[in-house]
């Protein structure tokens, strides 16, 4: 794994959002999310 960020956006988390993951490469992310409280959310997704 080479800890690289990706994306990284700030956004209104009161709505819906989408990340648009097709042009990744193959491979095991991990997306972390912080709110407006500073709490973390972390989540592990596969691109095959």
């Amino acid at each position: 794994m080479s800890g690289k960020v990706i994306i990284n956006n700030n956004t209104d988390l009161t709505t819906s959002n989408t990340i648009n993951v097709s042009t990744l490469q193959s491979g095991v992310y991990f997306l972390e999310l912080t709110d407006t409280k500073g709490v973390k959310y972390s989540k592990k997704f596969v691109v095959e």
